[in-house]
């Protein structure tokens, strides 16, 4: 999965992009500072479910301890949620448009930004791979599809926000960056709102014939 034209694709692994971003989600207060979930803890949110997680997520939640979205302590861009709350859920996102690469997804609930736009994990859908990351963009700021595809895995999908500053600067197209990082398209080499653009056309193919 690596590909030149974007640098978050690549090629290292989840552990190691989790290992790589302890830093920066630290400092943006997204997780805890220590270690992660404990199996007792993920287990009982297996059990919860009644299925097991993903194991991309699973190792996600061993990795760290997600602090809560709109905490006094908590980020201000986007969070996770941890293991323990009753948001991590399985759905079908029967109201997806268009219909046809949504039909067969599910899609498992694992995060939201700041204006309450669900991030989720997705299986089945139809153009993109297992453990693929959506966002429901209910308006529409990012594109013209309210379910779209933001990366084609869980470490992609982490990678991208440490390198663009946020999830905002990622997908919404407003930077928000730290005042120690330099201008996107400087760090990058090419102009940040074409990369992310085009990545988001690639991504959401049926975004460039419009919703049906």
């Amino acid at each position: 999965m690596v590909n030149t034209s974007y640098p978050w694709r690549d090629g290292r692994s989840l552990s190691d992009v989790l290992a790589d971003s302890r830093g920066w989600l630290c400092k943006r207060r997204i997780i805890e500072d220590g270690g992660g979930a404990s199996e007792s803890a993920i287990a009982a949110a297996e059990a919860r479910l009644g299925r097991p997680l993903p194991d991309d997520i699973r190792e996600l939640h061993r990795c760290f301890r997600f602090m809560r979205i709109f905490s006094a302590d908590g980020p201000e861009d986007f969070g996770l949620y941890s293991i323990e709350q009753d948001e991590i859920s399985w759905e079908r996102p029967t109201d997806a448009i268009p219909a046809q690469d949504w039909e067969n997804a599910e899609a498992l609930l694992i995060g939201q930004n700041h204006y309450g736009d669900s991030l989720f994990w997705v299986t089945g859908h139809r153009t993109q791979p297992d453990g693929c990351i959506g966002i429901c963009d209910h308006e529409l700021a990012i594109g013209n599809l309210q379910f779209a595809i933001m990366a084609r895995s869980l470490a992609e999908f982490i990678a991208k926000i440490v390198i663009v500053g946020g999830l905002t600067g990622a997908f919404e197209y407003e930077l928000e960056l730290d005042d120690d990082w330099e201008p996107l398209e400087q760090r990058l080499g090419l102009a940040a709102l074409t990369l992310i653009s085009n990545e988001y056309d690639e991504l959401n193919p049926s975004a460039l014939q419009g919703p049906s």
